[in-house]
């Protein structure tokens, strides 16, 4: 399991086996129920194409209402990964994920997200290609609010 990410109620999400996916990778859910953590379950195909797509790097809401994710859908080959984001219904299906935008979003990868504890703040990475680091960017949270009025739910 690579990169965990929790709820309030502990249920955690993280990278795993997927196979038939993106080096065998797929983002996955486990719920914690009386003390244990249930079965973990990959997350349908509208989260976790197939193929050689990227879906990586998850970041949950604590309240478990929105998932935030690295993925190459849609994108040139030139361009590493971008943030999207799909919110969870209340039949436990899951929007369609939207690329968060220009905002945040460039020609380079964006990954590594999280919202602030306070609950202010979106903070994600963004590959600086020239020195193969990454570097931290912030944004308001307030862009999620927009985009969830964007998903069809």
């Amino acid at each position: 399991a690579y990169f965990p990410t929790f709820t309030k109620k502990g249920t955690i999400y993280f990278m795993g086996y997927a196979e038939g996916r993106w080096i065998n990778l797929g983002i996955y859910r486990s719920e914690f129920v009386n003390g244990e953590y249930t079965k973990p379950e990959l997350l349908p195909v509208k989260i976790n194409s197939p193929g050689d797509v990227r879906n990586w790097m998850p970041y949950i809401s604590s309240d478990e209402s929105f998932l935030i994710f690295c993925s190459t859908r849609e994108l040139p080959a030139s361009d590493q990964g971008d943030l999207f984001i799909s919110f969870r219904k209340k039949n436990d299906d899951w929007t369609d994920p939207l690329n968060m935008g220009e905002t945040i979003n460039t020609d380079r990868m964006e990954r590594f997200s999280t919202i602030s504890p306070d609950g202010k703040f979106l903070f994600f990475t963004r590959d600086d290609t020239i020195h193969y680091l990454e570097d931290v960017y912030w944004v308001s949270s307030r862009i999620i609010n927009k985009l969830k009025k964007k998903a069809k739910q």
